[in-house]
């Protein structure tokens, strides 16, 4: 996979404000910094996410209407629009493929990147995982970022990551979106609130 954001140097943590799987949440906004609201409604760090999905229910069932997501899928980006303004962004430029494995406990998910794309995203935004709801044949899997970058003007930032994809068959398509979460501070200017994206495609494989 080709990468364009550059590796900034981060300061941080996840520190959580409550115990996963305890506050209740209609989205993700919700959740204290670093957690993600799961597809059973309760608040949760993405390692976690799964254990929170149908009240603790770890038989893999499936909610009536939802679609099974899991599977190792071969992905590919191709740069869309780039409102972060990220380096080295071309549009409608696609990079090598790469794998992401989803795992699925009722309308929950989690999709993990693998090998050293995961200890890429560690390094940058301190965690490799995506995790949210299941809708149908709906995922939208968030992978918040927990490590900060702090601007000597004032400025401080992080990335919170969305993949909202669509499955039909075994081909998964949509978009992975790079959303800038800042502190706010007049110095970030245009990266307050500024969404860059990208293109998904991807293809599962067979069991």
């Amino acid at each position: 996979m080709r990468f364009t954001v550059g590796l900034l140097v981060m300061t941080s943590c996840y520190e959580p404000d409550f115990a996963d799987c305890t506050v209740v949440c209609a989205d993700t906004s919700e959740c204290a910094p670093g957690e993600i609201c799961t597809g059973a409604g309760k608040c949760a760090a993405p390692a976690n996410a799964l254990a929170c999905a149908g009240d603790g229910a770890t038989d893999g069932t499936i909610d009536p209407g939802d679609v099974v997501v899991a599977g190792r899928y071969a992905t590919l980006l191709t740069d869309r629009e780039n409102g972060c303004e990220f380096g080295n962004w071309v549009d409608g430029m696609t990079g090598t493929s790469f794998d992401l494995v989803v795992e699925q406990v009722s309308s929950t998910a989690v999709a993990a990147l693998q090998d050293n794309l995961a200890l890429w995203f560690d390094a940058w935004l301190g965690s490799h995982l995506f995790a949210g709801a299941v809708d149908g044949a709906r995922m939208v899997l968030v992978l918040p970022g927990s490590h900060t970058t702090q601007r000597a003007d004032g400025c401080s930032f992080t990335y919170d990551l969305v993949l909202d994809a669509t499955l039909g068959g075994d081909e998964l398509a949509g978009s992975l979106l790079y959303q800038a979460r800042t502190n706010g501070a007049a110095a970030c200017g245009a990266l307050t609130g500024c969404v860059t994206r990208q293109q998904v495609s991807a293809v599962r494989a067979p069991e």
